[in-house]
């Protein structure tokens, strides 16, 4: 994404977080020689934290991850100097970390890097006190305060290219994660305060902290399909597991789109691997927030719906049928088949029963013709003789 590909509300809002941030580094324009050695020690430090992230993910460059521990070199500013120093601190340290690899989008990379300086500056009256609590509160006024204006950027670029950041904001990793970076960089201060040579003794806990915030990165790689980004068949499994112990009805949806070997055999894989990775695109746009979508292997997706019952599961199904059917896929038009099944109060299906249900259903759609939907409808009383009671979709 080039820097005019941005979506226009979050290029406007990321140029006012950009004006904010030099207007708050321009206050206090006079900087001291205590104030140059503290900006040369804290990039020296950066630059070493940035090397050993690179080296905690195997010499390779940097990856979009939410922590990468660059916060704590604009707050580590704010407790010890002005917030001219702040500016000073993220702009080349920012400027450094892209430099060795870390190729986000320009706008992007502006805009994380202003809103970390907001976020400092807004921090900086309490951080600078010499008390345990006023650090403390310091820090947290820096993490309310990034964590609002990152939502802003979620909330203003595009749906499907943000949707790993709104996924990081609800999530308390971040938040766990951010506070211990936060309080790495009050350690800092503190020894910076006893004696500068102090500082070198955090070397060791930066390489540790760096392995730390790569632990949920790793999970997530683990955890999502590498080609649509979706969870995997096991991952999502194993929250849907989790959702549907609360015990209330669910719905489960299978699509299979029609006669994609076609799409290989004609265009390659590599097309079809963009196939696979735009229809997940659609399909996310087409369900709730809280809806656990995942690949549910070779060409076929799933989809979890948590208090639906057959008949809102069939809704979903021919929205999702309908959307493929008319919205070309990676310049290809494509259909899919689907199908739908619901667990019933009585049976209390276990979810793997449910989706060998909605296996038959979809298989069903296949048999009458592709690029239609089938519902799958259990018997309440005799669970392991169920019969399919195959309905027609529109």
């Amino acid at each position: 994404m080039r820097f005019g590909d941005a979506r226009p509300a979050l290029r406007v809002w990321i140029a006012v977080l950009v004006l904010a941030a030099l207007a708050a580094g321009l206050r206090h324009p006079s900087l001291s020689a205590h104030d140059g050695l503290v900006v040369a020690a804290l990039l020296g430090l950066a630059v070493l934290d940035a090397e050993l992230g690179r080296h905690a993910e195997g010499g390779k460059v940097l990856t979009q991850r939410a922590h990468k521990g660059l916060s704590a070199w604009p707050f580590a500013a704010a407790v010890l100097c002005s917030s001219t120093l702040v500016v000073l601190i993220t702009v080349p340290t920012y400027a450094y970390v892209r430099w060795r690899g870390l190729k986000v989008p320009l706008i992007k990379w502006l805009g994380s890097g202003a809103l970390l300086s907001l976020a400092a500056a807004a921090a900086q009256p309490l951080a600078r006190a010499t008390s345990l609590p006023s650090m403390l509160l310091g820090g947290a006024v820096f993490l309310v305060v990034e964590a609002t204006l990152f939502a802003g950027c979620a909330l203003t670029g595009e749906p499907a290219d943000e949707q790993w950041l709104k996924d990081e904001l609800r999530s308390l990793s971040f938040y766990a994660n951010e506070a211990l970076v936060l309080c790495q960089a009050c350690v800092i201060a503190v020894l910076w305060n006893i004696g500068p040579a102090f500082v070198l003794l955090l070397v060791p806990s930066y390489a540790v902290l760096q392995r730390a915030l790569l632990h949920q990165t790793l999970r997530q790689a683990a955890e999502h399909d590498a080609k649509t980004g979706l969870l995997t068949l096991a991952a999502w499994e194993q929250r849907a597991g989790a959702v549907l112990a609360k015990g209330q009805l669910f719905a489960v949806v299978l699509l299979d789109l029609d006669h994609f070997k076609r799409v290989n055999d004609a265009h390659g894989h590599l097309v079809g691997d963009d196939v696979l990775a735009g229809t997940a695109d659609l399909l996310r746009g087409c369900v709730r927030p809280h809806d656990l979508l995942g690949r549910f292997g070779g060409e076929e997706f799933v989809v979890l719906l948590p208090g639906a019952d057959a008949a809102e599961g069939l809704a979903v199904a021919e929205r999702l049928r309908s959307t493929l059917e008319t919205t070309p896929v990676a310049g290809l038009s494509l259909t899919a088949s689907l199908g739908v099944c619901a667990s019933e109060p009585l049976a209390r299906e276990r979810l793997r029963e449910v989706l060998a249900c909605a296996d038959v259903a979809l298989y069903a759609a296949k048999r009458d013709g592709r690029n239609a939907v089938r519902t799958y409808r259990p018997a309440l009383t005799v669970p392991q003789q169920r019969s399919a009671v195959v309905s027609r979709s529109g």
